[in-house]
């Protein structure tokens, strides 16, 4: 498996996905999006809610089979959300 690391506008990462997986061909290379979530106690005027908050804000992770494909990579450059992709540090 590939990974890839995209920059999103932060509050817009389900919309991102949403998104991109509206328009990406059934043959695309992308396996799965990755949003990681964690479940925080927070206390707002006095009540105490659960809420989904992002682990990493702004950020979302593609998993792919192999290196992503041109018109992939272009779909998800020109959404409406993507900041850019982080440089791999392995090469």
């Amino acid at each position: 498996m590939i990974y890839y690391a995209t920059q999103v506008h932060t509050g817009r990462e389900q919309k991102f996905i949403d998104q991109v997986k509206q328009h990406l061909p059934e043959e695309s290379s992308v396996q799965q999006f990755i949003f990681l979530r964690r479940e925080l106690h927070v206390q707002r005027h006095g009540v105490m809610k659960n809420e989904l908050q992002p682990l990493f804000p702004g950020y979302v992770f593609l998993e792919t089979d192999k290196e992503l494909d041109p018109d992939s990579r272009s779909l998800i450059r020109e959404s409406e959300y993507f900041y850019r992709f982080l440089k791999s540090n392995q090469h």
